[in-house]
């Protein structure tokens, strides 16, 4: 008797753990902090201004933003080595957020291969999520992208547009 009102006791006192967070809950919070864009639009908007600055060099050609974005892309399979100049731009752009440039080297190792339309376009993936698009996701699928972005236009010119991936869907 003891044992089942310890037990009926423990229950009680853990059912906010025992209730997960449903699959949609789940999704809703990562829709809401992420909405949905054009990439392609994006990418143009973003070397049109970039153009506009470039054309008057009495404007600081520097500059950077952030942002969060969710789109879908066709999952190519193809991996590679994390691109050294692009996890530069997102240490650099990272710091003056006011992060720890350091937590890019623990969280992102390889890039993935998309494509948006026609555009190809390689992006950061943080480790564990790689590993689990490896297990769940075949070359061709359409998945959900939620990603950090981190756009840094340098004072030498040179323009990065860069998609972090944090999770996806299929």
């Amino acid at each position: 008797m003891l044992r089942t009102i310890s037990l009926v006791f423990l229950l009680f006192i853990f059912q906010p753990a025992i209730q997960a967070q449903t699959d949609d809950d789940y999704w809703a919070t990562w829709n809401q902090n992420y909405p949905e864009t054009d990439i392609k639009e994006l990418l143009a908007a973003e070397r049109k201004y970039a153009d506009s600055i470039e054309k008057h060099p009495e404007i600081a050609p520097y500059y950077f933003r952030t942002g969060k974005y969710r789109f879908i892309a066709e999952y190519t399979g193809e991996t590679r080595k994390a691109d050294t100049a692009v996890l530069g731009s997102v240490k650099r752009v990272h710091k003056m957020k006011g992060g720890d440039p350091a937590q890019i080297d623990n969280l992102v190792k390889s890039d993935v291969l998309f494509k948006v339309g026609a555009v190809k376009l390689w992006m950061p993936v943080q480790q564990r999520i790689l590993e689990a698009m490896k297990q769940e996701a075949k070359k061709g699928d359409s998945l959900m992208l939620y990603c950090a972005f981190f756009n840094e236009h340098t004072s030498k010119k040179k323009l990065y547009t860069i998609f972090l991936i944090s999770e996806f869907s299929r």
